[in-house]
């Protein structure tokens, strides 16, 4: 699960107070601080895919639209090194996987959405897009997969698992 939680309502630092002590962050709040707490949750929104974030079903470019137009108007040039760093500060490494793999699905779908096939150069390029969609698709199957089987996994004293009641009152 991601480290981030809360309400976007209210100060980001306030309920993340771990994240301070984060270089990207640390330089966000030196450099934007009556903002901060905006562009970190603009950020949130824009690259988190857990359960918690409204928009995680949705492509990244209309995550990128509704926060700009009904939360904050992030400048993603000068904010890009957040954006990056984001994952590898905030969210594991099956969360990570999970959107790197949803993301590139995403572009290829993009990609085959404004291609015409009026040329046999186009036409072949989308031929052999298609003919791998199946892999993509497994792909982000499994990395789906391994994402949830982490967000089930509890460490608990004497490694033991939680039980079968334990876990559906997470859910």
């Amino acid at each position: 699960m991601s480290v981030v939680t809360g309400n976007p309502e209210l100060d980001f630092f306030e309920q993340n107070p771990a994240l301070k002590v984060k270089q990207e962050f640390k330089d966000l709040i030196k450099q934007y601080p009556s903002n901060a707490s905006k562009i970190a949750w603009a950020v949130w929104f824009i690259e988190d895919n857990t359960k918690s974030n409204p928009l995680r079903n949705m492509s990244r470019e209309d995550r990128i639209e509704e926060t700009k137009q009904n939360y904050y108007d992030i400048d993603l040039d000068e904010h890009k090194n957040l954006m990056k760093a984001y994952a590898t500060l905030c969210m594991s490494r099956e969360e990570t996987m999970y959107k790197i793999t949803l993301e590139k699905l995403d572009e290829v779908t993009s990609f085959l959405r404004e291609q015409m096939l009026d040329d046999e150069t186009q036409f072949n390029k989308a031929i052999k897009i298609l003919s791998n969609m199946g892999k993509m698709w497994d792909s982000l199957s499994k990395a789906y997969g391994k994402l949830v089987e982490s967000e089930s996994k509890s460490t608990l004293r004497g490694n033991n698992t939680e039980s079968y009641r334990e876990r559906k009152s997470k859910d």
